[in-house]
């Protein structure tokens, strides 16, 4: 353990069937927290009443768990931590996370939390990239390697590039600001290595809600 760090004096943790083998670990974690394990169903009943006295939650489960979260803590304000499942990769990468358990419940049960914007597409919590009207390349180019996979990219970017239209775009801010703009597709992606990623946190809160429709 760290003792240079502080830790939360509580905190929820919510699971679902695929994490329920974590809560003996984090109701008996070794940092002092005093954990209260809630069932993902049954947090969805009264989120409120949960995080009435405990207002810093901790996350394991699917991918739409995840996303779930997002939103409940905007319309709720808490604090939120996730908890990622060994396998799930692409969230351990994407938020600068650890392959180790028990480095990312340190992470998760720290005291000092850190804020990031929470973007909303189309009303939905983002959590990693969304696509918004044609992109050219930027869909598929992950997806795909090699020669193969470059020329098979190359000539569908082009196909789209030959039918690109503007589209009215709304931008609304964290402050409520609306900017209304047209463009023929964006691309967002939710990704910041790094401590400052591992938090959504400002006042107890998620900071910065920035809704794209």
């Amino acid at each position: 353990m760290d003792d240079s760090k502080s830790y939360l004096d509580k905190a929820l943790f919510i699971w679902d069937d695929s994490s329920e083998k974590l809560v003996e670990s984090m109701v008996h974690n070794p940092f002092g927290t005093k954990v209260t394990a809630v069932s993902y169903d049954n947090f969805l009943e009264e989120p409120a009443k949960y995080v009435k006295n405990i207002n810093h939650v901790v996350v394991s489960g699917q991918m739409p768990v995840y996303t779930t979260m997002l939103g409940l803590a905007d319309q709720n304000n808490f604090s939120l931590a996730f908890l990622p499942l060994k396998n799930q990769h692409r969230m351990i990468r994407s938020f600068g996370l650890s392959h180790d358990f028990k480095t990312n419940i340190q992470i998760a049960l720290q005291k000092e939390l850190q804020a990031i914007d929470n973007v909303y597409c189309n009303g939905q919590p983002m959590l990693f990239d969304g696509y918004i009207g044609r992109t050219p390349f930027l869909k598929w180019s992950k997806r795909k390697s090699g020669i193969i996979g470059f020329f098979n990219t190359l000539g569908r970017g082009i196909k789209q590039f030959l039918k690109i239209n503007l589209i009215p775009i709304e931008i609304e801010t964290a402050s409520g600001r609306i900017i209304k703009t047209a463009a023929s597709g964006i691309f967002l992606q939710h990704r910041i290595e790094g401590l400052i990623s591992r938090f959504f946190a400002e006042k107890g809160s998620v900071w910065g809600r920035q809704d794209i429709r």
